[in-house]
């Protein structure tokens, strides 16, 4: 079963494209570590730039992103604990 097959993640909805790129990021995060991963899909894509490549590579992008963003690092500190800080 596919990482993104989970129940309410909407696996079946993802284009083959979108699960190869999020299985490849999957892969750089274990390989290098989590901000080394980021930062090369950074300077890849360049937050705030507009997309210039194809559908198919927006789609393996998309892919990558949600990689990112399902294993981003989470912290446990409230707001109040942030603002304090």
């Amino acid at each position: 079963m596919h990482a993104l097959a989970t129940p309410g993640l909407g696996a079946s909805s993802r284009s083959p494209l979108f699960l190869n790129g999020y299985d490849a990021m999957a892969a750089k995060i274990s390989g290098f570590g989590w901000t080394a991963a980021r930062d090369a899909f950074n300077a890849a894509n360049p937050p705030g730039a507009p997309w210039t490549g194809s559908q198919e590579d927006l789609q393996h992008a998309r892919g990558q992103y949600q990689a990112l963003c399902d294993s981003m690092p989470r912290t446990n500190f409230s707001l109040s604990q942030k603002v304090n800080a």
